[in-house]
């Protein structure tokens, strides 16, 4: 623990500065997450525990508590796809979604894979699990983990480049009945409203959008500017 972490410990945490220090030098367990599809919890902590390690139930279905005798990867259990490790917070975002068999989700940022993996588990591997990463190098993580954990739909992991996004886009567009709609129409909702929420300022949008010109920003979003809004808005409310 670094001298200035441990002085922002006690100037903001003075009650608990010492408990907090010392959980630093704790052992913790490692959290992981049940693979249904291949195991069951009791299964799996029988497994677990004739390796040598120690587990206890998580607060959760399908999680458990591991002091790890070493790698967690290097356990048998692991290479046989029947848990992931995955921390307490990142299972709890993934719960969150409530996902069920059938429905459609999409992860976006999805390597190194955990969070689509419990999301697809939770799915019973039925449905479509959308998984993107922006960091083309990392979506092989991606695959190696679905792979591995036994969901087929490893067809659904792209990169998210400009061209996936448009493509997907129009996927769930269609699915849900909407027309016209590409990447450039949030982009443009986006410079709207900050145009409107800061006071018509067509130069800081400008600068958002990274345009050469305030001239081509106007154009852009296709709105006029604040002193002929205002000219209207008056001649309005005399009408």
């Amino acid at each position: 623990l670094s001298q200035p972490i441990a002085a922002l410990f006690a100037a903001q945490y003075p009650q608990d500065a010492e408990a907090m220090a010392a959980a630093f030098y704790q052992r913790r367990p490692t959290a992981i997450r049940v693979n249904p599809l291949r195991t069951t919890d009791e299964a799996l902590t029988q497994t677990l525990q004739q390796e040598g390690h120690t587990v206890t139930a998580g607060p959760w279905p399908h999680c458990l508590l591991v002091m790890f005798n070493g790698n967690p990867a290097a356990s048998k259990a692991f290479h046989a796809g029947q848990f992931h490790v995955q921390g307490l917070a990142s299972q709890f975002a993934a719960l969150c979604c409530d996902a069920r068999p059938g429905m459609r989700v999409l992860d976006l940022c999805a390597a190194p894979g955990g969070k689509s993996l419990t999301i697809a588990e939770q799915m019973q591997d039925r449905g479509e699990l959308f998984s993107g990463e922006a960091m083309t190098g990392r979506v092989k993580l991606l695959k190696q983990a679905f792979d591995r954990c036994g969901i087929e739909r490893a067809d659904l992991i792209f990169p998210i480049t400009e061209r996936a996004i448009q493509k997907h886009l129009a996927l769930v567009c269609d699915y849900l009945g909407y027309e016209r709609i590409s990447t450039h129409s949030f982009r443009k909702w986006y410079a709207t409203e900050i145009y409107k929420a800061n006071g018509y300022d067509i130069a800081l949008v400008q600068r958002l959008l990274q345009h050469s010109s305030a001239a081509t920003t106007q154009r852009y979003i296709g709105i006029e500017p604040q002193r002929i809004e205002k000219a209207i808005e008056g001649h309005a409310k005399l009408i």
